[in-house]
């Protein structure tokens, strides 16, 4: 069986001495003192947030009303994105859970 996966943008941005962390398809954040801690909390928070949406089967929903698109086969590397002085981008992908 393929592996399905979802392809996601995390953005990072200085918020009042702290690192804000996104997930721009999912509308995922977290607040933390540093990037790395703000990293691995926005992964968590959305690895709990699809999980959910899988639970009460409204995942292919969910993406479908908010243009994720979803992909099979195999997933390629995470990429850093592009950075500016104030905010770092990251594409990463996440394999979903099978049906």
């Amino acid at each position: 069986m393929e592996n399905r996966y979802i392809k996601l943008t995390y953005k990072f941005s200085n918020e009042n001495d702290q690192v804000l962390a996104r997930c721009v398809e999912l509308g995922t954040a977290v607040f933390a003192d540093t990037e790395e801690e703000a990293h691995r909390k926005l992964a968590e928070a959305v690895e709990c947030h699809l999980n959910t949406l899988h639970d009460v089967g409204e995942d292919e929903r969910f993406f479908r009303e908010h243009g994720i698109q979803v992909h099979t086969g195999t997933i390629s590397e995470n990429k850093p994105g592009r950075t500016t002085p104030r905010t770092t981008e990251i594409k990463t992908e996440m394999v979903l859970q099978p049906c």
